[in-house]
């Protein structure tokens, strides 16, 4: 008997044998076939563009190269970056930071160069003493005996102010904090008394001194006003002591030399320290005026408040 079009199925427990029960048209059939029956292969779905994956990097700054030959790039090592820029006609560096690594709350903050300078016990504190402060620095801590420390070794050093800089850099090269001495070795220990075990290390690669420094101040004061500076960070000290060498195998590093309102680099030449003839990247009088006037002008506005 034929089936009308509009009856249900019959019922059938076994998903298979309903299959093999239905005809090519779509009505019963007869008995099964002896040999197992081929279920039709699902249909593939369209192929999905492909995202690559982000590099296994993890917290580590990792850097873009941008040129016209071969594209975008990136790579972990500073180094190598600066290398292809040099090298590649067009050629772009671009320092991202992936996954910054969370260093905890800060419980004191110290400001080294602001209107006022010293132990600062709130953010808003912080704000007051540096906003339109030319090169401001501060910092934060966890530990305020880590901060005091900080503090005096910077005082101690002339690294502190209150007065802004109106030239091209926030200190003379004469009082730039020098890199830790004995790169081969372990840090001394009043290196490891005036930082805290969860901050990072800093490189500086092209600056005033080139080098690894204990604390953002040290190495911030080796690269604000410079052109073309660059520097970097690393977990531990073993990292940045590799990152440092390659870079100096590669010939990336770079001395930076403040004249006055001028600013440039010349090649670095080993631990010597020796200043070699080369590229040099000026800023002019007129260019650092001009660098320099939305803080003047912030400092102008401070001043009438006053009165």
């Amino acid at each position: 008997m034929v089936q009308h079009p509009n009856s249900p199925p019959p019922a059938y427990t076994d998903l298979e044998a309903f299959f093999a029960g239905l005809s090519l048209e779509g009505g019963p059939a007869g008995p099964a076939p002896s040999t197992a029956t081929t279920l039709p292969a699902p249909a593939v779905p369209p192929p999905q563009p492909r995202t690559p994956s982000p590099p296994p990097y993890g917290r580590r700054a990792v850097y873009q190269v941008s040129s016209p030959t071969r594209g975008l790039e990136l790579t972990p090592d500073w180094s190598e970056a600066a290398h292809t820029a040099h090298n590649e006609p067009g050629a772009r560096v671009r320092a991202l930071r992936r996954n910054p690594k969370k260093r905890g709350s800060k419980s004191v903050y110290v400001v080294f160069r602001g209107h006022t300078i010293g132990i600062k016990n709130t953010w808003a504190e912080v704000e007051q003493a540096t906003l339109g402060f030319r090169f401001a620095q501060y910092q934060g801590y966890r530990s305020r005996a880590v901060a005091q420390a900080t503090f005096l070794h910077a005082q101690q050093n002339g690294w502190t102010s209150t007065n802004p800089a109106w030239t091209a850099v926030p200190i003379s090269a004469a009082l730039a904090p020098h890199p830790i001495a004995d790169h081969q070795g372990n840090p001394s220990p009043p290196v490891i008394a005036r930082r805290e075990a969860h901050q990072p290390w800093h490189i500086v690669y092209v600056g005033v001194h080139p080098g690894i420094f204990a604390t953002y101040l040290e190495c911030a004061l080796n690269v604000l006003g410079i052109d073309g500076s660059w520097n970097d960070r690393a977990e531990t000290f073993a990292e940045a002591q590799a990152k440092f060498a390659r870079a100096v195998s590669r010939g990336e590093i770079m001395l930076g030399e403040t004249k006055g309102w001028r600013t440039s680099c010349v090649e670095y030449a080993g631990d010597a320290r020796c200043l070699v003839r080369g590229p040099a990247l000026e800023r002019n009088y007129w260019s650092a005026l001009l660098h320099a006037l939305p803080s003047l002008l912030a400092e102008l506005v401070l001043v009438a408040g006053q009165f």
